[in-house]
């Protein structure tokens, strides 16, 4: 993907953390020497959320054959900035149906898949803001942490 947009002033990639493959990425892009990509190790809890609503989408990757398997976390902090959310995923899982159903990004399986949604939120400024304002709303009303903390005690408090 990014080598796709190498020549492509308007297309950065900023990678934050090391997560599992962190160190493996940054060497494979230093070896392909993109200059499109920067990578930043920390950044401090406080400066998270402006970083995040900084970008103009905000990507989430999952291994493949993982995605029945696990959910990312930070879906929720990349709602709450109001960007659309760009997902590296497998139509099967819980990621690709909430994306596909609130209408808040785009996801897809393949590089080819996640570079036609980059040129069209791209070229579509409206859709971005969109799209990034039901993720917002979301995070603000159904996935804010008093309604997910008292829906998940009701559910282990409910007598059978």
């Amino acid at each position: 993907m990014a080598r796709h947009y190498e020549k492509d002033p308007a297309v950065r990639f900023l990678f934050v953390g090391e997560g599992g493959y962190g160190l493996e990425l940054q060497n494979k892009f230093r070896r392909a020497g993109l200059s499109n990509v920067t990578f930043l190790k920390y950044v401090p809890a406080e400066n998270y959320p402006s970083l995040l609503a900084s970008a103009d989408l905000n990507l989430i990757c999952l291994k493949r054959d993982m995605e029945k398997y696990s959910f990312p976390g930070k879906f929720y902090s990349y709602l709450a900035a109001g960007r659309p959310v760009l997902g590296l995923c497998g139509k099967e899982g819980e990621l690709a149906t909430i994306i596909e159903r609130e209408n808040v990004g785009i996801f897809g399986a393949t590089a080819v898949e996640l570079c036609s949604a980059i040129d069209r939120l791209k070229a579509d400024p409206v859709l971005r803001e969109e799209m990034g304002n039901r993720g917002r709303h979301l995070a603000e009303t159904i996935y804010d942490q008093y309604t997910v903390t008292k829906d998940y005690l009701s559910m282990l408090c409910t007598p059978e």
